[in-house]
């Protein structure tokens, strides 16, 4: 992987939605290739057009290895996309309950005006299923939040 860099390759470089490998890498789980871009000092918190960071693409995914890393790294838990969404809302639409439950420890909370207040949840099975209920009851549906159609990228 050191021979791409000295090669001339930027992890920095955009793609069309403003994507960087990073993004890329992220959403498909890649851990061994986040740590590297990670180690390569790719920006963390670089965001999509959307507002997207790596960070809502692996919560979006489910990615819960790859969300450690960023989070380890300082990735901002609580940055919303320009819908309003945060990486808790894709982890919480997509039913991903170990990537929620990090997301929550690590101080994440919901976007959404429709989510109502912050929510804080422990390991257990009944306030899974509260949080989920809670979610059901409130429509809670971040790719519907003020009327827009959200995207990741």
């Amino acid at each position: 992987m050191e021979q791409i860099l000295e090669s001339g390759a930027d992890v920095h470089q955009r793609g069309q939605q403003n994507e960087t490998a990073l993004h890329w890498m992220a959403f498909h789980g890649n851990e061994a290739m986040v740590k590297w871009l990670i180690t390569a000092d790719a920006d963390i918190n670089a965001r999509v057009k959307s507002g997207s960071t790596p960070l809502h693409l692996a919560a979006y995914k489910g990615h819960i290895n790859v969300a450690r890393l960023l989070i380890a790294r300082r990735a901002k838990v609580n940055i919303q996309t320009h819908d309003g969404i945060t990486p808790l809302d894709w982890a919480l639409r997509n039913g991903n309950r170990e990537v929620a439950e990090l997301l929550i420890t690590n101080g994440a909370k919901t976007g959404s005006a429709q989510a109502g207040p912050a929510i804080t949840m422990g390991r257990s099975e009944k306030k899974w299923e509260d949080l989920k209920h809670f979610t059901r009851r409130n429509r809670y549906q971040p790719d519907t939040d003020r009327g827009q159609s959200a995207q990741l990228f």
